[in-house]
């Protein structure tokens, strides 16, 4: 059986929430959201890290209006491929940094993972940890 489905048969499954709504609340009222993709990713990521931050284990990318059809009302429809690319790399950053530590590089929180894992060579575990003791000077 695979991950999702052992996961499923555990309970709910928490989700994120609207990003319109929070976008809305924070005055961010432009349409359609998903051009935020570009005009402002801090805040997508940021949104998307609040709400794993706040439980939530399955997070949407925000791009639910991003197709042609609905980016053709806004003139957008030429950056249908754009928007959603960078949409999908905005919720999956924010999911790859809930795992880092406090002043902690992507390098040390890649380095520390294979380190506690055991699935590193002696060689790369040097390599490991020579990167965070430069990082954190």
């Amino acid at each position: 059986m695979n991950k999702f489905l052992e996961r499923i048969i555990e309970g709910v499954i928490v989700t994120d929430g609207s990003m319109q709504s929070v976008l809305s609340s924070m005055g961010f009222d432009e349409t359609p959201i998903e051009i935020y993709n570009l005009k402002n990713p801090i805040i997508i990521e940021k949104i998307h890290f609040e709400f794993i931050n706040a439980g939530a284990e399955i997070i949407q990318s925000n791009t639910l209006f991003g197709n042609t059809i609905s980016l053709s009302q806004y003139k957008l429809d030429d950056r249908f491929y754009e928007i959603n690319r960078k949409g999908v790399w905005l919720a999956r950053t924010a999911v790859s940094y809930t795992h880092l530590r406090a002043h902690e590089t992507v390098l040390d929180l890649v380095c520390r993972l294979l380190l506690e894992k055991k699935k590193i060579t002696q060689s790369i575990k040097s390599d490991c940890t020579n990167s965070t003791t430069v990082n954190n000077q």
